[in-house]
């Protein structure tokens, strides 16, 4: 009762609103999370105790545009990762686990250099054959008539072009038309890597014994594959393949001239499989739900992709920039962001001030996607599929606040690959085909609104029900 009291009465979170449980004990995202109620929750949350909410004795959230600057922003008074993120680590820290800002800051300048746009456009060739790919199956389906499930093909899609590019060759999931053990081995790799992080934010330093458990989600074929690029360009140089490792073995720090070591570039081959398969595979989908379940939005779409194709191949400068289809895929994954858990930072020495609450030195702040893409002061009706509320004069609002691919320093350096392995595949399809729904038991309400999500699901990972799909030629 002692230790009740004193955390209500004189906490270093006793200021802040919230659940009056929360003050007193941890795991309120970790349960949420496992129940898979994490996104109502904090929605609810923030509709109750508006913009900072204690949400356990050392955790709060925040959503304001000022948090997003102050935690997640540009420049040097950024915050730190917690050191929850070690359950992340493969082996090595990454650029995405790496907590040292110094060490991080060192990683990216290497890595960066293989996500510049001048090496994302020569690996046009290595995604445009895995559309083909994928395009093929689609052309069966269309010929026969069945009703196929998107969603199980883009993760299929999602995990070859994404192979091809980090490890040099594909997964061969297309041309199998199934996972494998490597997409099963990598799932559970996931689902433990998150559970493992909840447990962190849940347990704290009772957990520690648990941390640097990232390596369970590394891919098994990693070290082979990427050992025999290694030591080729150790023995005969570059050997000019237009993807990602090649950009990184030929890449060099530009302040020290220092090449990437090799558990470095494992570690990134094994983060760009793990993180950007179910992300990739959920914003397609994502996309795909939302179209089909508004036909003035996909007729509009499909005559802007029409018009872009009528005189010209396209280069990947102008896949990237066509207006309506960057506004649907931007609403798509605002509505439902790749990834919906949550991105720790801790509160630097003397604290921080948001939206006028003082967060105390070594306080967990939580900027939480699904709380910003909801906030219907940045976004009007926010619960509405609009691509074109993107296409306004005034949208500065709306783009510091959308976290897709977050922001920041730490935002992801594959966010225009990811772009371009998601528009290339759309442009293709909706050109080619007509795609509808098999069958819709939604409500109209139900297809306005946020998607559906599986149960199930791993924990802090969006995803949605299957998509089930008919094609026309």
């Amino acid at each position: 009762m002692a230790y009740i009291g004193n955390r209500l009465l004189s906490g270093p979170l006793r200021s802040i609103p919230g659940p009056l449980p929360c003050k007193v004990i941890p795991g309120w995202i970790a349960y949420h999370a496992f129940r898979d109620t994490l996104q109502k929750a904090v929605l609810q949350a923030h509709e109750k105790y508006v913009d900072v909410v204690c949400v356990s004795p050392n955790t709060v959230l925040a959503r304001t545009p000022e948090a997003i600057t102050k935690v997640l922003g540009y420049g040097s008074n950024h915050l730190a990762k917690s050191s929850d993120y070690r359950a992340l680590v493969f082996h090595t820290p990454s650029v995405f686990s790496e907590i040292d800002k110094q060490a991080h800051t060192r990683k990216r300048r290497i890595a960066a250099q293989a996500y510049s746009m001048n090496n994302i456009a020569k690996m046009e060739g290595l995604i445009s054959s895995n559309v083909d790919r994928l395009l093929q199956v689609f052309e069966t389906y269309a010929a026969s008539g069945i009703p196929i499930d998107l969603c199980e093909w883009f993760r299929y899609y999602a995990f070859d072009v994404i192979g091809d590019l980090a490890f040099g060759e594909t997964f061969d999931m297309l041309a199998r038309g199934s996972e494998g053990e490597f997409a099963s081995q990598i799932s559970e790799g996931i689902e433990y890597t998150f559970v493992l992080f909840l447990c962190l934010l849940f347990f704290g330093h009772c957990a520690a014994s648990w941390r640097d458990g990232g390596s369970q989600a590394s891919p098994v074929p990693q070290p082979v594959l990427i050992s025999s690029r290694w030591n080729k360009f150790i023995d005969q140089g570059s050997d000019g393949r237009p993807d990602i490792l090649s950009a990184l073995l030929d890449a060099k720090d530009p302040e020290t001239g220092d090449s990437i070591k090799l558990p470095d570039l494992a570690t990134n081959a094994s983060t760009n499989v793990v993180a950007g398969s179910d992300t990739l595979t959920i914003a397609l989908t994502s996309v795909l739900y939302y179209l089909l379940s508004n036909s003035p939005v996909l007729q509009k779409l499909t005559a802007e992709l029409d018009n872009a194709i009528s005189n010209k191949t396209l280069a990947v400068k102008d896949v990237l920039v066509l207006p309506y289809l960057d506004a649907c895929v931007k609403e798509a994954m605002r509505l439902n962001a790749p990834f919906g858990g949550p991105m720790p930072r801790v509160s630097p020495t003397g604290g921080v001030e948001i939206s006028k609450q003082h967060i105390p030195e070594g306080t967990i702040i939580c900027v939480m996607h699904d709380a910003v893409h909801m906030d219907e002061r940045v976004f009007q009706q926010p619960g509405i599929f609009n691509p074109d509320r993107w296409l306004l004069d005034k949208t500065e609002d709306m783009e510091r606040c959308f976290l897709g691919f977050s922001t920041g320093p730490r935002s992801c350096l594959g966010k225009n690959i990811a772009l371009l392995e998601m528009k290339m595949l759309l442009i293709q399809l909706l050109t080619r085909h007509q795609v509808a729904t098999a069958d819709n038991g939604t409500s109209d309400e139900e297809e306005r609104t946020a998607s559906r999500k599986l149960e199930g699901s791993t924990p802090g990972m969006q995803t949605q029900e299957p998509v089930k799909s008919k094609f026309e030629k």
